[in-house]
């Protein structure tokens, strides 16, 4: 099943006529609604009180729990009448500290916990009533428990899952990771520098959606014009990426995609790719990135390292067309933190397109650099970490994560954890967090 956006109106009016017109589906796997957040009357009786308010938070997380298997939204402030079947808006209570405390919920309450996006509608002519949206992302570590019971959602509500589902769910897991390693690998196939002839550390990153569709992306990689609509939106989105806070302030930096602008189709990956040249690629300067008919992400970063020479591939290029000489290099350099700010751009494209197509889902995201045994940290300009640095002793690092929208949204923390073992390899995991 695909995971395409299922909307829900945000905003008061349009969500009250949704409702009232029956626009809105009645209850069902992926939307849930609700009355009230918490009944009208209370007890007067401070025990029967404090019980009846931690049922409710119980039953709270359980719905959200559940919604977390594929996703979905429950929307407080809607009414259903059982006889008739169906529903009519109502005017639920907002009250002060309600995101919060929902969100708290979700993390303390489920196991484990669950990203939740909460927005108020509050009816302008009624301030402090109207609708809670609550919306449950997709979990790439479902099946989610409370009170050490695991659930799920059917088409008629909330379902306690078999040890069977549940394990049918964990196997899921291990399969993704099967998934994610077999694209990682199409993607370094891909690396237009063989093997036996690279002079230098590339870095390959890889997305794959969870539950994607065929021709999820087809719209930017079935032909040439496809491929120039990439290009273009490549560009719009590198122009963002500063702006969403991911790239430290007064960093001197051009995202991965924003030169990339010459596009050919690719048989091996169903999809299409875009190059930051024309003609042969140079190694220690070039890059590409692409994306595949059925919503696969992907990139090869050519300068991930310096050359062997130690100076990195602007540098020497700069050499041979007669700039003044730079000093010698010293030893093999790993630019790590180009690293992650590639994988940061590749995040955030990662996320720009999926609101493109209105995927909602999880995706499993897969990093290598290879070519890395003997090379120490440091950046292009021939600069190193205060700190002694230490030699990588593996000739490759390889990993793979699994993030929910919403993660992808904290594009430098995801980046962080998937190169944290590189970096702390290189004897720079300070660094890391300094930056994060």
């Amino acid at each position: 099943m695909s995971s395409t956006r299922r909307l829900v109106p945000t905003e008061h009016a349009s969500l009250t006529a949704a409702v009232a017109d029956g626009l809105l589906p009645t209850e069902r796997a992926w939307i849930d609604f609700k009355r009230e957040f918490y009944p009208s009357t209370w007890p007067t009786d401070a025990q029967a009180k404090a019980q009846l308010r931690a049922k409710k938070h119980r039953d709270l997380a359980t719905d959200m729990a559940a919604m977390a298997v594929s996703g979905g939204f429950l929307v407080v402030g809607v009414e259903e009448h059982k006889k008739a079947k169906t529903f009519t808006p109502y005017p639920a209570t907002l009250y002060p500290g309600m995101r919060e405390a929902i969100d708290a919920l979700a993390r303390d309450l489920i196991d484990p916990p669950v990203y939740v996006e909460i927005t108020e509608a509050e009816d302008p002519a009624n301030l402090g009533y109207g609708f809670l949206i609550i919306e449950v992302l997709e979990s790439p570590v479902a099946p989610h428990r409370v009170d050490g019971v695991y659930w799920g959602r059917s088409d008629t509500g909330n379902i306690r899952l078999s040890d069977d589902e549940v394990e049918r769910l964990m196997v899921a897991r291990g399969r993704s990771t099967e998934r994610i390693v077999a694209a990682l690998q199409t993607t370094v196939k891909c690396d237009p520098i063989a093997e036996l002839a690279r002079g230098t550390a590339h870095l390959y990153f890889t997305a794959i959606s969870t539950r994607g569709w065929p021709d999820m992306f087809a719209r930017y990689a079935k032909d040439n014009q496809a491929g120039i609509d990439l290009a273009q939106r490549c560009r719009e989105v590198a122009a963002t990426v500063h702006a969403a806070g991911h790239i430290p302030a007064g960093v001197d930096y051009t995202v991965i995609y924003q030169n990339t602008t010459n596009c050919r189709r690719s048989a091996k990956t169903g999809g299409m790719w875009l190059t930051s040249w024309n003609g042969q690629p140079r190694e220690g300067i070039d890059h590409m990135v692409g994306v595949d008919d059925d919503g696969a992400i992907r990139m090869i970063e050519l300068s991930a390292g310096s050359l062997d020479n130690g100076l990195s591939g602007l540098m020497q290029l700069a050499q041979s067309t007669g700039a003044p000489g730079f000093p010698p290099g010293n030893g093999r350099v790993l630019y790590q933190e180009l690293i992650r700010l590639r994988v940061i751009d590749m995040l955030h494209l990662v996320a720009v397109l999926s609101q493109d197509v209105g995927y909602v889902g999880t995706w499993m995201i897969g990093v290598r650099v290879d070519q890395l045994k003997d090379h120490v940290a440091g950046d292009q300009r021939g600069r190193f970490p205060a700190a002694a640095p230490a030699a990588f002793d593996d000739e490759v690092y390889q990993a793979t994560t699994t993030v929910s929208r919403g993660q992808l949204a904290a594009a430098p923390t995801v980046a962080a954890e998937i190169l944290r073992r590189l970096y702390r390899g290189l004897g720079v995991e300070r660094q890391l967090d300094s930056t994060n």
